[in-house]
């Protein structure tokens, strides 16, 4: 099976750490009192890399992909709208430079789509329908008991990467994570999730697709919860997106 050499993981610790950011958050859960939120911010800054704002990097798990048939292919490139085109190279450029995809030559390349998101900016999407009619099925209970969005956590499972290749401007991309296009990426988070929070934190801890939520049945017992996840997080090397985080609901 073909593959190629990995990108080196981020270094967490070096980036630029929203304090103030957690802070916000913190004091906007007005249900809690004025020490609670103290003590909300103070578990939250403790594991402030997690909130850097970058794809994270999951160096507990690795993901693989096995294909029926290995026919190379290369798929006729979508139409971008002249107006997007330059939000999708910024785009483009941003994924190259936090590492989600690489220039590199690969016997495949799907089609990329593009998604205009409420706040103006563009979601590209890999349209992998051609591999995934491809791909070995790869099954894996999901837990489907809520769907309540806590973490939008980065999908940063590492793939064997030239199946992932799209062309843009005439150059050739992989991605160097598993983009959630593949029919294959749902069971593999759900798997990788599995290893990076262990049997002792899945007790109290639900994910569906890319979100996952913590259960607990007081405050200080949810304090203890969130460190848990959060290190868990930190020590396999993932990242939380703060601004789509929801903290304490009911209290």
């Amino acid at each position: 099976m073909p593959s190629s050499e990995l990108a080196p993981p981020f270094d967490l610790s070096t980036t630029i750490t929203p304090l103030s950011g957690l802070c916000e958050k913190a004091e906007s859960v007005t249900t809690l009192s004025r020490e609670q939120r103290d003590q909300l911010y103070r578990v939250l800054a403790s594991h402030h890399v997690v909130f850097n704002g970058l794809p994270g990097r999951m160096h507990k798990y690795a993901h693989e992909i096995k294909m029926h048939d290995q026919t190379p292919f290369v798929k006729r490139v979508y139409p971008i709208a002249f107006s997007l085109r330059p939000q999708v190279e910024k785009t483009i450029r941003n994924m190259e430079r936090t590492g989600v995809i690489k220039r590199e030559s690969s016997p495949f390349a799907s089609p990329i789509t593009v998604v205009k998101k409420k706040d103006g900016t563009v979601r590209v999407c890999l349209d992998a329908t051609w591999v995934n009619q491809q791909m070995v099925a790869d099954f894996h209970p999901v837990h489907l008991r809520d769907r309540s969005p806590v973490f939008l956590l980065a999908n940063s499972i590492e793939p064997v990467k030239p199946y992932t290749a799209f062309l843009f401007n005439g150059q050739s991309y992989t991605y160097q994570v598993l983009p959630f296009g593949l029919k294959t990426a749902v069971g593999a988070f759900s798997r990788a999730m599995d290893v990076v929070l262990g049997p002792e934190v899945r007790e109290y801890t639900i994910n569906y697709i890319d979100d996952l939520l913590i259960v607990s049945s007081s405050f200080e017992e949810h304090l203890v919860h969130l460190f848990q996840v959060l290190q868990r997080l930190q020590d396999a090397g993932m990242t939380v997106n703060l601004e789509k985080s929801v903290f304490p609901q009911c209290v």
